[in-house]
């Protein structure tokens, strides 16, 4: 009886870690709000924005994979996006062209800290660096980009961080911009109350897993991407 109870517990304790690892990977959660916000159907932490918001020519989702160090032990923000496109097609010929590019560009991101509304810019990009400074969003069905934003010294992780907001702003056809704030919050479980959930069959999934690293098979980072500041 004894090693049935012990068996018993230890089940339920590996239970509860694979639960708090697949439920807390960064320890922020959207807020699902804004024009064309989609909330994130399989992992609950991300969200969803149709670019244009009335258009399904576009889709990115936005990801906190929260705060780490960098190579010289500061503290860094890690923000990654997912770009995918339905039909690659039926994608804006001027993009394929490269004459009307789609893009972000890394000095209109930013992240802004509620203590007092510090606005903080990236200071290293994980994307592709031919089109330095600007991120071009290539007419491929899948693309991901990662931000990486220094945070003040006194912030070591996410226990010191509690919410921020994500300014961004993309560059579509015909020199288009959306431009949202996305709000992250470690404590709010309610971000979800009321959104619509992103559950198109048709249309390419989000990866299920945001991994902090990038595998070597990672098909949603082209060859051609690497770090640069």
């Amino acid at each position: 009886m004894t090693y049935l109870i012990s068996s018993r517990n230890l089940f339920l304790s590996i239970l509860m870690i694979s639960l708090q690892l697949g439920c807390s990977h960064s320890g922020y959660k959207a807020e699902v709000d804004g024009a064309g916000a989609k909330a994130d159907v399989k992992t609950h932490v991300g969200v969803i924005y149709l670019i244009p918001p009335n258009s399904s020519q576009l889709r990115m989702k936005i990801v906190s994979l929260g705060i780490s160090t960098d190579k010289e032990k500061n503290p860094t923000l890690r923000m990654r996006l997912y770009f995918a496109r339905k039909n690659v097609a039926v994608a804006d010929p001027g993009a394929k062209r490269n004459k009307v590019m789609e893009y972000l560009n890394p000095a209109e991101q930013a992240i802004i800290l509620p203590k007092d509304a510090t606005e903080i810019h990236p200071n290293r990009t994980f994307s592709n660096p031919v089109k330095k400074p600007l991120i071009e969003l290539v007419p491929n069905q899948r693309q991901v980009i990662e931000l990486l934003f220094p945070l003040p010294a006194q912030i070591k992780s996410n226990d010191d961080l509690e919410k921020f907001s994500f300014s961004w702003k993309v560059h579509y056809s015909k020199h288009k911009t959306e431009q949202q704030v996305t709000q992250f919050d470690r404590f709010d479980a309610q971000q979800e109350n009321n959104a619509e959930f992103m559950t198109d069959p048709d249309y390419p999934d989000f990866p299920i897993h945001e991994y902090m690293e990038y595998p070597a098979d990672y098909e949603w980072a082209p060859a051609p991407f690497g770090w640069w500041w």
